[in-house]
């Protein structure tokens, strides 16, 4: 499960979904086999990046409940006086080019 969660993490999307991609049109890919744990992992990440496809009251309402929790994030980083994490600073992140 954890390993699922951490799969959400961006700074891997292009990688992961590479990985998946070339073993997908594998003629060994096994879904239910050797690659269960790569598929999971990507259907936990693409379930996280699925607002977007959501009609715009509940897309827009949690991508504000996300953000809420991303800028709660800087703020104790800021605070801390330790490097803000990415999509984390309430004063320079555009959430319409998130």
């Amino acid at each position: 499960m954890i390993a699922c969660i951490l799969a959400t993490d961006m700074s891997h999307h292009f990688t992961d979904v590479n990985m998946l991609k070339t073993r997908i049109s594998s003629s060994d890919y096994e879904p239910k086999g050797k690659d269960k744990m790569m598929t999971l992992k990507m259907m936990f990440h693409l379930a996280d990046i699925a607002n977007g496809t959501k009609n715009w009251a509940i897309c827009r309402k949690w991508t504000d409940l996300l953000f809420e929790e991303f800028y709660a994030q800087g703020d104790r980083e800021r605070k801390r006086k330790v490097p803000i994490s990415y999509l984390m600073d309430r004063r320079t992140v555009n959430v319409a080019k998130t």
